[in-house]
């Protein structure tokens, strides 16, 4: 059975090097940070390509930062080979952005999109951004 989906999220890490106000992931996430094995989310892509309609995004997401996911480029370039239909978004904070991604992104054409985060990274910015630090 074939579905059609919006958009995907797939959270490829857990890892964040960031400590957001508005972020729930210090207080409720208590499972272990580590990132998806390559075979996994090699699955998923086939899963993806093979059996379902996807109208919008295959974005990276959830409660990790794709700077801090160590197979990043690989994960590109095997959906970019493997099911070039569909459109890669990024979602950074850009705190371990490395020059080295942003060079293989833009050479060889790896996502579509790329989003920045700039969400409060301490109490004062969220208190200013959305009128408190909760």
């Amino acid at each position: 059975m074939s579905h059609v989906f919006k958009n995907v999220i797939i959270e490829t890490t857990t890892i964040c090097n960031s400590k957001c106000a508005c972020c729930p992931r210090e207080e409720f996430y208590d499972a272990a940070y580590g990132t998806m094995p390559m075979d996994l989310f090699e699955k998923i892509i086939i899963d993806i390509r093979d059996n379902h309609d996807l109208k919008g995004m295959l974005r990276t997401g959830g409660m990790g930062d794709a700077s801090c996911d160590k197979l990043l480029l690989e994960r590109l370039r095997f959906v970019r080979e493997n099911a070039p239909e569909l459109k890669v978004e990024l979602l950074s904070n850009m705190e371990r952005w490395k020059p080295s991604y942003t060079d293989a992104i833009v050479a060889e054409n790896l996502i579509a999109k790329m989003r920045f985060s700039v969400l409060a990274y301490t109490e004062e910015s969220s208190t200013k951004i959305y009128g408190g630090a909760d």
